[in-house]
């Protein structure tokens, strides 16, 4: 859609950085995330992405395949464990 605007547009589309920033809640399994969810739900609605290692590993890789040059993690819950994983488990997939 946006290469369609730029087009239109008269802009060329590779000058754009291509950006998504969204609060990210990681756990490394299933079961922990329903925890985790459990217990964070109570101080609002979880938004963002609220998954697994793994299911953060897929959609990034959706992202990169569609064009998406940088992802901030928008981080409102100050949740360490998902900062860790991040750099432990998810980042080395796209290093």
């Amino acid at each position: 859609m946006l290469r369609g605007h730029c087009d239109s547009a008269g802009r060329d589309y590779d000058t754009i950085e291509k950006t998504g920033i969204q609060p990210w809640l990681l756990a490394r399994d299933a079961t922990t995330l329903a925890a985790k969810r459990e217990r964070l739900a109570a101080r609002g609605p979880l938004r963002g992405f609220v998954g697994t290692v793994s299911e953060a590993i897929d959609l990034i890789g959706q992202y990169q395949d569609a064009g998406v040059d940088l992802l901030i993690n928008a981080d409102r819950r100050n949740d360490l464990e998902t900062r860790e994983l991040f750099v432990s488990d998810v980042l080395p997939h796209f290093a």
